[in-house]
């Protein structure tokens, strides 16, 4: 029984990798075409020069006070380790959207056993919304999955209240409110369920 269970995991995964993987061979995209994304990419490139958190491509290199820090540091860490590839990014992503679905499917789970997280992991593997920025420098294919564990910690945190699980959860939140503002008010909405 347990191995079949695993099976069933490793394939809703794969089906989820082979989605979006097939997304991007169907619709090559250039990482960089969005402007978002170019912006991502600066900021991440200056980090890595020396010249700061700036959108700026020349001095001065003014730092920049719209754009949230989290996603182009993650661009950085990669590009660092990767070299400054565009491409290795979007193989990252590959793998972040592939933990999403994991995420999704425990989430699920905690929720409402185990059909229910089955049936959300099988629906998120095949969710065309998320495909499009998987291939693109998107701040999103951070978010979700930061989102999915600040989701799931803060369940565990209702279900039983500890103050690891509870700062661990806020903890989480910010991560996700520091890759995308606009996630703040689902923040909001949780803690104040968990008041």
């Amino acid at each position: 029984m347990k191995r079949r269970i695993l099976w069933w995991g490793v394939g809703i995964l794969l089906l989820s990798l082979l989605v979006r993987s097939g997304w991007l061979i169907l619709f090559p995209a250039d990482p960089l075409e969005p402007v978002d994304a170019k912006g991502y990419h600066l900021l991440a490139c200056n980090l890595l020069a020396g010249q700061g958190f700036s959108l700026n491509s020349s001095i001065p290199f003014c730092p920049d006070t719209i754009r949230t820090p989290l996603y182009p540091l993650f661009l950085a860490a990669i590009y660092r380790f990767l070299g400054l590839e565009p491409a290795c990014v979007v193989l990252v992503q590959l793998l972040l959207e592939t933990l999403t679905t994991a995420l999704v499917l425990r989430l699920g789970r905690e929720l409402g056993g185990a059909r229910v997280g089955w049936v959300a992991a099988f629906c998120y593997a095949l969710n065309g919304s998320t495909q499009r920025y998987t291939g693109s420098l998107y701040a999103e294919t951070l978010l979700l999955p930061l989102v999915a564990v600040a989701l799931w910690v803060s369940l565990l945190a209702f279900k039983r209240a500890t103050p690891g699980r509870v700062m661990l959860a806020a903890f989480c939140w910010g991560l996700a409110v520091l890759t995308k503002p606009n996630v703040q008010f689902l923040a909001l909405a949780v803690g104040l369920l968990g008041a």
